[in-house]
């Protein structure tokens, strides 16, 4: 077993994936569209050439999806850019600590600027490479869950937008059935009318 793979192991025990793992729940269920229509496209030429595999059989569906979803963390790097900003503030904040204890005195504002540039010139790039580690890791430990989070999540979509289409026609229809019936009245009550001036005239 790599090293890499035991500090995910440990990281996984140690609950320190829990919020990685809400953030990809929260970000498969409002991408699920994107997912789908990926998967039906087979936009890279990574997944077209899975999916040749796919339909000579030699992939399953699962391991389609698979591909496909691993692809789009890849390419985004991300689920919640909001807490990645966050969780490298902390490290720096860190090392901005490690700096006032080394020098026992107040840090000041210039020199957290220079620790904050010194750290994205160093640690940035493999940062964001160790969270997407840290990501695909999760999506593996949790893929049944996250398929059927996915699957879900479109059948749901498309029920809704069915709902809402029907919603749509009966309320067309009952305005046009209201209509009808008003125009229907109005002719009525004008012939009423029209037949009593007749008759007083006679």
């Amino acid at each position: 077993m790599s090293t890499f793979r035991r500090s995910l192991d440990d990281e996984w025990r140690r609950g320190l994936l829990d919020k990685i793992e809400v953030d990809l729940n929260e970000f498969l269920e409002e991408n699920a569209d994107e997912i789908r229509i990926a998967l039906k496209n087979r936009d890279t030429t990574m997944i077209r050439a899975a999916g040749k595999k796919k339909s000579s059989g030699q992939l399953s569906d699962q391991e389609m999806l698979d591909l496909v979803v691993r692809r789009i963390l890849w390419r985004r790097g991300t689920v919640n850019p909001r807490h990645d900003l966050e969780e490298q503030q902390k490290e720096i904040d860190q090392e901005i600590w490690y700096e006032g204890e080394r020098t026992q005195g107040p840090v000041s504002t210039k020199r957290r600027e220079e620790i904050a540039r010194h750290w994205a010139h160093l640690h940035a790039a493999r940062w964001r490479e160790w969270h997407v580690m840290e990501l695909l890791y999760t999506w593996e430990k949790m893929t049944p869950k996250f398929m059927k989070l996915i699957l879900d999540t479109t059948r749901r979509t498309k029920s809704t937008r069915k709902t809402k289409t029907t919603r749509t026609t009966k309320t067309t229809r009952t305005t046009k059935t209201t209509r009808t019936t008003k125009t229907t009245r109005k002719s009525k009550m004008t012939q009423t009318a029209g037949t009593a001036r007749q008759k007083k005239k006679s």
